[in-house]
């Protein structure tokens, strides 16, 4: 009797106390897809922060995306690390579904949101056949003042090529 009394105590306890472990995990993805759409046009951020390092193929070569904000006439980064002479800006979140990567930034009382998607979805092949993908950006002012903000968004030349040696083939 007193064997059965621990055993449902035991359990009792696991059943309470080992998921507040498992939800107390967080989850980093090895990888954050940015423009994916078929082997040959799929640029990734290998980076906890976009800002830590250039966006890569799939296959580990330097595909360069630049991201700068100009925040009041001062620039930061939000993606890439060129130029290095530009602060980043604070990534304070990132989001990851299976179409969609979401980053949000904030700086200087804005509020950046960065949105890659790629509309690959099984049961529209219309859609999932052009070789598109989107990128928005909302910039939302969290201080309630009027700033003068403006963005840019790059793509290296680097993605139209096979090789990075700068000698495209004909």
């Amino acid at each position: 009797m007193r064997v059965k009394f621990i055993y449902r105590l035991v359990l009792l306890f696991c059943a309470f106390w080992v998921p507040c472990y498992s939800f107390a995990q967080s989850v980093r993805v090895p990888a954050v897809p940015l423009l994916t759409h078929d082997p040959y046009l799929s640029v990734w951020s290998m980076n906890d922060k976009l800002t830590d390092g250039q966006t890569r193929h799939w296959t580990g070569t330097v595909q360069p995306l630049i991201g700068l904000l100009r925040i009041d006439g001062k620039s930061f980064r939000w993606m890439g690390t060129w130029p290095q002479s530009i602060p980043s800006i604070g990534q304070t979140a990132l989001e990851v579904t299976s179409t969609r990567t979401t980053y949000r930034f904030e700086e200087a009382g804005i509020r950046l949101e960065v949105a890659f998607l790629s509309p690959l979805l099984p049961f529209d092949l219309d859609v999932m056949a052009r070789p598109i993908s989107y990128v928005t950006a909302t910039i939302i002012a969290t201080d309630r003042a009027a700033h003068d903000v403006q963005l840019l968004f790059g793509v290296s030349p680097v993605l139209a090529t096979d090789r990075n040696d700068g000698s495209p083939r004909v």
